[in-house]
């Protein structure tokens, strides 16, 4: 008996047709993925094309779902790496769409940060800043940008991951305080520029720099005699590195002469 070939909708593509165009669109993916190493555009539009057209649904693997196939080929990347690749490739689309070329230039994690704007806000200096300077500084940019159409009490500052090892135990103590602290008066006050989160960790800030002012200001004049002495000490091993040219020499010695 011959297959019939089922139709997802009269007219449109067969099953067979989508299953052919799946692993056509897969191989491009995978071999975008060799060869990318930090030009992400063409990698962007080919998984927005797969996410878009759901042709995933059509592969051998039995994907969950966009992110699951997308995680399995580009490999152990970040949940936020997907959508930053996609995001970056965007800025090539549409209204005031940007050169291929400048937005490899930018990279990924600077080109998600301009790809947050709307396309009219995306301006030369915008994108000079994303081809120039940090990811840390081109955040703060696109930031500044959004809140400028934001009221004043939704304005947010650019965020930046602080990463520290702590022993264990202490990382246990401080989210106990953590989850305890962000219903403290102070914190739960309405404010929506931070989080919860972010307010009490800046409380732990103005305690400690209440709390400690004396010796915070020890510290401090202990911290700028130690400078201090390193900065004699390098002084001493530059002049033994590079001891007085002969004209120095003879200009000193000519100098006691005259005296």
């Amino acid at each position: 008996m011959t297959k019939t070939r089922k139709t997802l909708k009269p007219g449109g593509p067969t099953q067979e047709e989508l299953a052919k165009q799946a692993r056509q669109l897969d191989r491009k993916i995978r071999a975008a993925v060799e060869v990318a190493q930090g030009s992400m555009t063409d990698l962007g539009r080919l998984l927005a094309q797969m996410r878009e057209l759901a042709l995933w649904r059509y592969l051998p693997g039995h994907y969950r779902g966009w992110e699951h196939y997308a995680q399995a080929v580009i490999g152990s990347r970040a949940h936020s790496s997907l959508y930053e690749i996609v995001g970056a490739y965007s800025l090539t689309e549409g209204e005031h769409a940007i050169a291929s070329a400048v937005v490899n230039k930018m990279g990924v994690k600077r080109a998600a940060q301009v790809a947050r704007l709307k396309p009219e806000q995306r301006t030369p200096a915008i994108i000079h800043a994303a081809t120039s300077k940090s990811v840390a500084a081109v955040k703060q940019v696109v930031q500044e940008t959004l809140n400028m159409e934001l009221p004043p009490d939704e304005q947010k500052e650019a965020t930046q991951l602080l990463a520290i090892n702590l022993p264990v135990s202490m990382i246990a103590e401080f989210e106990e305080l953590m989850e305890i602290g962000i219903w403290m008066e102070g914190i739960r006050d309405g404010d929506r520029t931070q989080t919860m989160r972010q307010k009490f960790f800046g409380v732990m800030i103005v305690a400690t720099r209440e709390y400690y002012a004396v010796e915070l200001a020890d510290a401090m004049q202990y911290k700028a005699a130690q400078e201090a002495n390193e900065n004699k000490t390098r002084q001493a091993s530059e002049e033994e590195e590079y001891p007085p040219e002969p004209e120095e020499l003879e200009a000193a010695a000519s100098s006691v002469g005259q005296s």
